[in-house]
C-alpha cells in the first residue's frame, strides 16, 4: 500500500470514528431531554392533583391528597390519581392511610381506575412512601 492509500484509510477510519460520537451525543442529548420532558410532565401532574384535592379538603397538600384519596363521595379516578400523588410525593404521613386502602382483592389488567380503588397504585405508593429510590420525590420540596 503507497502512504496516500494509508492516509486516507486512516482518514475514513477517523471519520467513521467521529460520526459515531456525534451520532451517541445526540442520542444522549435527545435522551437526556426525553427524560426532563418527562419529569416536568409527572410534576404538572402531581400539582395539578394536590390544586384538586386542596379545593375539597382542608390542610397543606398531603393532607388533601389523603383526605381526597379516603373519601367515599370522590369518584374513584380522583381517589386513584391523589393515591399516585401521594406515592409520587413519599410523604411518611400518607401511610397509615394508603395501608387503610390496601386489600386483598385480586385485581387483573387492565385495572380500571374508574370503578375501584387500584391495589397496584396503592402498593407502589406505600413503597415510595416507606423510602423505596424515587426519581421524582426530589421535585416537591416547594409543596
Amino acid at each position: 500500500m503507497s502512504n496516500g492509500q494509508d492516509r486516507k484509510k486512516a482518514e475514513e477510519s477517523s471519520n467513521f470514528t467521529r460520526n459515531i460520537l456525534l451520532l451517541l451525543a445526540l442520542a444522549v442529548l435527545v435522551g437526556v431531554i426525553f427524560f426532563g420532558f418527562s419529569l416536568r410532565l409527572i410534576f404538572v401532574d402531581v400539582q395539578n392533583a394536590c390544586a384538586a384535592a386542596e379545593e375539597r379538603f382542608p390542610g397543606d397538600h398531603v393532607d388533601a391528597l389523603i383526605a381526597c384519596a379516603l373519601c367515599d363521595d370522590i369518584p374513584f379516578k380522583e381517589r386513584n390519581r391523589a393515591i399516585w400523588a401521594l406515592g409520587q410525593i413519599g410523604d411518611k404521613r400518607a401511610l397509615a392511610a394508603l395501608r387503610g386502602l390496601k386489600t386483598s382483592e385480586v385485581q387483573k389488567k387492565p385495572y380500571d381506575s374508574s370503578r375501584y380503588i387500584v391495589q397496584y397504585t396503592v402498593d407502589k405508593a406505600i413503597e415510595q412512601c416507606e423510602g423505596t429510590i424515587s426519581l421524582t420525590r426530589w421535585m416537591y420540596g416547594w409543596l
